[in-house]
């Protein structure tokens, strides 16, 4: 059997969701995920590199002379 993630974009769509699912009386569960997405780390990741970059304390490496660049 396979799993499905349903990731509404609002409680309507939550609520409609559920509704539907007991319906059709399939089980589910709920989880509160605490993770981040991926773009949301990514930004993150972004903008702590251009604070770093503007301290002047990011590190560049050339990968053609990467010995040289450390």
């Amino acid at each position: 059997m396979e799993n499905l993630i349903v990731i509404p974009e609002n409680e309507k769509q939550l609520s409609l969701v559920k509704e539907l699912l007991q319906e059709m009386k399939i089980k589910y569960k709920i989880e509160k995920s605490s993770k981040l997405e991926v773009k949301d780390v990514l930004a993150l990741k972004i903008e702590k590199a251009r604070e770093e970059m503007e301290k002047g304390e990011l590190v560049t490496v050339d990968p053609h002379h990467l010995w040289e660049s450390i």
